[in-house]
């Protein structure tokens, strides 16, 4: 049998896709927890208890539809949604922010705007009950303009902190001190500027800490801070290509990494070392990938999938989400931080190289792969189907000698054939599974 190396067949490695069980694209979600989170979108507000697994759908209306862009909650009661509608001129919008103090059993319009002249709402922050922070892109070449507006007063009324900018990002740490990622235009030619601002005073001043040159030189899509000093920016470059920035300063001095893809579009770090880049798969098929030490070195999860991740967002190592950018209803979660997990069962030094029938097979989702191997080596383990085309890859790394054990989710595979490979130094081995929806 030929083994072939690419596919466009969606498996599981690390990512289980779910239905938000409603027929509208999904632009956002936030999760207070491991299992109660929110997703909202057009004209949609729907809520999991377990995780994302599974989804109801809330009691929204908003006359005309509503465009929901962002979604926060202070709590497990009260969140806030919030985004805009496009008026018949060129680039201008409408806002509105609905509020809810029961768990989104009931959502109510809190603050509408129809400044045609600034961007919808795409971000929110919710320092406390009354502090409430927003952003709105914009354009300055159609006369949208943006900004960041402040309430003290738990959304009823809005101020403006800083306007005539389109913002891309924003990010407080605490009601004083915050960053916020701007983009002053989007299409005349040798005016892109690309810049991070920093607040210490709750927006009342603000100063430029970076600032991209060059034509076209991109847009800076996100920016976070995990403590006063280090902070991280993503920023999207001309011909797919990606900047990584990183500070240990508080954004006196920025950092950069250039790489050849484009998972420019979200960001997310829980703490100095773990974080995840979410975007296109375009360069290197796979919308996302992670690191363990603060930005130096990544690694790759949904490999050979061509989708377009966003939005990603964790509560611990462990528990993420992301949505299938501006594409459907669907979101994506894992509860391995996005890694295959792969059990050492023995470490008993074994006599051989062996693989072992997968069990249960056939099997419905998934199937327990276990392998031993004698002495130290790099190990890859790999699926594919019937037709030599891989699947995925489970094991990709060196190991120490003894018995090991993988899973393999198959949730949203086809039934039919299956083959699993391992390959270690000259030894190589391949065996049949059936999978049965």
């Amino acid at each position: 049998m030929v083994f072939l190396v690419n596919s466009n067949i969606f498996a599981q490695t690390g990512w289980t896709v779910h239905s938000t069980e409603t027929n509208k694209p999904i632009r956002d979600i936030y999760f207070v927890d491991a299992n109660t989170g929110w997703a909202v979108g057009d004209s949609v507000i729907v809520k999991s208890t377990n995780g994302g697994v599974n989804w109801t759908q809330q009691n929204f209306y908003y006359p005309g539809g509503a465009l929901l862009l962002s979604v926060k909650f202070l709590n497990q009661n009260t969140g806030y949604a919030g985004g805009g509608n496009i008026t018949p001129d060129f680039y201008h919008y409408y806002q509105y922010l609905f509020k809810t103090t029961n768990s989104g059993a009931n959502w109510n319009l809190v603050w509408e705007s129809q400044n045609i002249y600034n961007g919808s709402i795409n971000s929110i922050i919710i320092i406390n009950e009354n502090l409430i922070y927003i952003s709105l892109f914009g354009y300055i070449e159609t006369a949208s303009q943006g900004g960041i507006f402040k309430s003290t007063n738990g959304g009823l009324n809005f101020s403006s902190c800083i306007g005539n900018i389109g913002v891309n990002s924003v990010y407080f740490l605490n009601s004083l001190t915050g960053w916020i990622a701007t983009l002053t235009t989007t299409d005349i030619s040798n005016s892109k500027r690309s810049r991070i601002f920093k607040t210490t005073n709750g927006g009342i001043n603000w100063q430029r800490q970076f600032q991209d040159s060059g034509n076209y030189c991109g847009s800076v899509n996100s920016v976070q801070f995990v403590n006063e000093n280090t902070g991280y920016a993503l920023e999207g470059k001309s011909q797919n290509k990606t900047l990584f920035l990183k500070t240990t300063n508080s954004g006196l001095n920025w950092d950069s990494v250039r790489y050849n893809h484009s998972k420019y579009y979200s960001m997310f770090f829980l703490n100095q070392n773990t974080g995840w880049i979410s975007g296109s798969w375009v360069n290197d098929s796979s919308p996302v990938s992670y690191t363990s030490n603060g930005g130096a070195n990544w690694s790759n999860q949904l490999k050979n999938n061509f989708f377009t991740l966003d939005k990603v967002y964790f509560v611990d190592d462990l528990n993420g989400w992301a949505v299938n950018y501006y594409s459907d209803n669907h979101i994506f979660r894992t509860t391995t931080g996005g890694i295959v997990i792969v059990n050492n069962i023995s470490t008993e030094i074994p006599e051989k190289y062996s693989l072992s029938q997968n069990y249960p097979n056939p099997f419905n989702p998934s199937t327990n792969l276990k392998y031993q191997i004698k002495d130290s080596r790099f190990v890859t383990l790999k699926v594919f189907d019937i037709t030599g085309k891989e699947i995925t890859t489970l094991v990709n790394e060196k190991q120490s000698p003894g018995t090991y054990e993988v899973k393999f989710e198959a949730e949203y595979l086809p039934s039919g054939v299956y083959f699993y490979k391992i390959a270690v130094g000259d030894y190589s081995e391949a065996k049949k599974m059936i999978l049965i929806n």
